[in-house]
């Protein structure tokens, strides 16, 4: 798998630890609003020491294949960071899986760049870690995140109740998926 891609608007990489400055300002820039959708520690989030230890995790997880997470840039501004995709608890063998979660900076929404990004990364970690289903998780009232998991291929499987704690109460979300058949153990 390389660590760089290139869509029509877009560079996709994997970024290392030096590179926390960058992301740094991505979540000083949209902490508030992710927080609505995550349970993010918003303070934590701002800071470069944070940010570092979150790649340097990241790259761990990466080397050993249960992890990998791409950042997303516009090709004209190659050091601003405007979305992120990552791709969790791989698993391979029998249940051939993963957990998949992104976001996108507030203020380059519906822009199509979220799909420019997700739709060539999606296929890639699929056929590179020979993946039959990714899952995603979505909040029911997230009308924006639903319509883009449905073009992107997801199917609702159904609601899970009461599974993350977000803003001082559990929330429910639903259950997407995507299989991929051509992948075979």
């Amino acid at each position: 798998m390389n660590d760089t891609y290139t869509t029509e608007h877009l560079v996709i990489r994997i970024l290392s630890p030096q590179n926390a400055g960058l992301v740094t300002e991505f979540y000083r820039r949209n902490a508030d609003d992710f927080s609505l959708y995550e349970p993010i520690n918003i303070t934590n989030a701002r800071t470069v020491h944070y940010q570092r230890q979150i790649l340097e995790y990241e790259q761990r997880y990466f080397r050993s294949g249960s992890m990998v997470r791409f950042y997303f840039f516009e090709k004209n501004a190659p050091f601003t960071v405007i979305g992120t995709v990552s791709f969790r608890e791989i698993r391979r063998g029998p249940y051939a899986s993963c957990v998949f979660g992104y976001k996108m900076d507030q203020e380059h929404r519906r822009k199509g760049y979220c799909y420019e990004a997700l739709k060539p990364i999606i296929d890639l970690v699929a056929e590179e870690f020979s993946l039959h289903r990714i899952y995603a998780d979505v909040l029911p009232d997230n009308a924006a995140s639903i319509h883009l998991l449905e073009k992107l291929g997801f199917q609702r499987e159904g609601l899970q109740r009461e599974t993350v704690f977000l803003s001082g109460q559990w929330r429910d979300h639903y259950l997407y998926s995507r299989i991929f058949p051509e992948n075979r153990e």
